[in-house]
């Protein structure tokens, strides 16, 4: 590569020949700039101009990419690994109870055992499964669950949100579940969901919910996430009056 001093040449009037060498048009003078020297780069039978000598780039340069000052921000969660004592007992409230519909089993394509045993279980968006939104490794010699409590649980799990379509759909998981003898924790209205805690078979929390509209909440996302209403279990399916105007921290 080769630098030639070129005060006067602007770089509209350079361009390559069909054959790849280098070729100048014919140039009109210009006046020297006080502020900086123009030089020719000749490249891979390219003239380039570079401003203070050694600038400038050429199409297939590598230019390197500017860092990111942060990460970039992920949709959302995309699926949930539970380790469980009994497969066919965490099946059954999975699937059995909570509607999510086993879409496969790990298995060893070269035969033989899989590594693990593990389901992989989706639920229904616009009626059509995932790829999977929760699975589950049978393990042994897990801790003995331990009763569930939002407020003073020691589990490393605190609980997991599914949601429902709709109140409709919700009401009736609700009811479902009620019939079903399911240990009915504790019934909450936030700012944002209508939610019934209950647990599965290991211990970990599970709330059943519904958002409500975002016209509710997206003001003021904070001040709905700290507003809570707990509700008797005699009162399983009423429901407070929705609020939008949330106390505010002190």
């Amino acid at each position: 590569m080769s630098y030639v001093r070129c005060p006067c040449i602007p770089a509209h009037t350079m361009h390559p020949r069909q054959s790849g060498r280098a070729a100048l048009t014919t140039l009109e003078p210009q006046p020297r700039s006080n502020h900086s020297d123009r030089f020719l780069r000749v490249s891979r039978g390219h003239i380039v101009v570079a401003e203070n000598g050694l600038g400038g780039a050429e199409a297939g340069d590598d230019v390197p990419k500017a860092k990111r000052a942060g990460p970039v921000a992920p949709v959302g969660v995309n699926h949930l690994v539970l380790n469980v004592h009994d497969m066919e007992e965490s099946h059954h409230f999975w699937s059995d109870l909570l509607g999510f519909e086993q879409v496969g089993e790990l298995f060893n394509p070269s035969g033989g055992d899989p590594p693990m045993r593990m389901r992989f279980y989706s639920g229904k968006s616009d009626d059509e499964l995932s790829h999977h939104d929760i699975a589950l490794v049978e393990r042994a010699g897990l801790p003995d669950p331990v009763p569930w409590s939002m407020m003073t649980g020691v589990g490393a799990i605190n609980h997991i949100a599914i949601t429902y379509p709709d109140q409709e759909s919700w009401r009736e998981q609700v009811e479902f579940l009620r019939d079903q003898g399911v240990k009915l924790n504790l019934r909450m209205d936030h700012g944002m969901t209508h939610s019934l805690y209950i647990n599965d078979p290991n211990g970990y929390g599970v709330e059943v919910l519904y958002d409500l509209p975002r016209e509710v909440w997206g003001h003021d996302i904070n001040g709905a996430l700290s507003y809570a209403v707990t509700l008797p279990k005699s009162e399983l399916l009423e429901e407070t009056e929705r609020v939008s105007d949330f106390p505010q921290p002190m």
